[in-house]
């Protein structure tokens, strides 16, 4: 009766990255546009003109305090961010 168990535990351990590496999109939660707005504040953005949440990690296109256009990646766990890329 272990065997099946221990078997089957194991599976499960090996299909949990896997599983997590493929993050389902969806929309932001309003609580999620809140908290996002205000981590952009603190880091000198506009709030976001455009926002998705993709493989696990948020994007969010803004523009920084000199007026640039920017591409942020999130942390989709406390919002900070990874990532930022200037975009024409």
């Amino acid at each position: 009766m272990r065997a099946p168990l221990a078997s089957l535990a194991l599976l499960a351990a090996l299909a949990a990255p896997a599983l997590a590496d493929e993050l389902p999109a969806r929309a932001a939660t309003s609580e999620e546009v809140r908290m996002i707005a205000l981590v952009l504040k603190a880091e000198g953005f506009a709030p976001c003109s455009a926002l998705s949440l993709a493989d696990g990690r948020w994007t969010c296109r803004t523009t920084n305090a000199a007026g640039e256009a920017m591409q942020l990646s999130l942390s989709n766990l406390d919002f900070a961010v990874t990532r930022r890329t200037r975009v024409q």
